[in-house]
C-alpha cells in the first residue's frame, strides 16, 4: 500500500463553497469580457477581461476564473479580483451615465427643433420626446438614489 503522507490534506472549505467561489469569479471575468463579437476567440475574450480588470494580458487569474478553477484561491487573491471588478463596474456605470446624458441632450435639441418649426404639426412627436427625456432622466435619478441607499441588486441593474 502506498504511503499517502506526502499527499496534501484536503481543504477544510466545503466543496460547495469552493464551487460558489469559482462560479462567482467566472461570472465577474466573463462579464468583464463583454461585449463578445461573433466569431471572437475565447483567448481574445480573456484578454479583454484582463485589460478591463487591469491585469496583464494572459494573467493566470483570468484563465483560472474563466475555467472555474478559482475555488482554491486564497482570500487575498479573490478579494483583489472583487475589488478590480467593482472598479470596472463603476467605470462602466460612469460611461453609461455620460452616454445617457448625451442622448438626453440630443433629444432636447431635437424637441426644440420640432418646436421651432411647427409645434402644432409636431405635437405628438414633441410629447413622445418629452416622455422619453423624462423616463431617461428619471431612470438615472432613481438608479442613483437606490444605489446610494444600498437597495440596488444586480437584477435591478441588468
Amino acid at each position: 500500500m502506498p504511503d499517502r503522507s506526502s499527499f496534501p490534506e484536503r481543504s477544510s472549505v466545503e466543496p460547495d463553497a469552493m464551487s460558489a467561489i469559482a462560479a462567482e469569479a467566472q461570472s465577474m471575468v466573463m462579464e468583464a469580457a463583454q461585449p463578445v463579437e461573433p466569431g471572437e476567440t475565447v483567448k481574445a475574450q480573456m484578454n479583454r477581461a484582463a485589460r478591463n480588470l487591469r491585469y496583464v494580458r494572459g494573467d493566470w487569474r483570468i484563465k483560472a476564473a474563466w475555467y472555474l478553477e478559482a475555488g482554491c484561491w486564497g482570500a487575498a487573491t479573490f478579494r483583489d479580483l472583487q475589488e478590480r471588478y467593482a472598479v470596472w463596474r463603476e467605470r462602466q456605470e460612469a460611461k453609461t451615465n455620460a452616454r445617457t446624458a448625451d442622448a438626453v441632450a440630443a433629444l432636447r435639441v431635437l424637441r426644440s427643433a420640432y418646436a421651432a418649426v411647427d409645434p402644432d404639426m409636431f405635437g405628438p412627436e414633441m410629447d413622445a420626446l418629452e416622455q422619453v427625456i423624462r423616463d431617461a432622466s428619471g431612470d438615472q435619478a432613481a438608479l442613483g438614489a437606490r444605489r446610494g441607499a444600498g437597495t440596488l441588486s444586480e437584477a435591478d441593474e441588468g
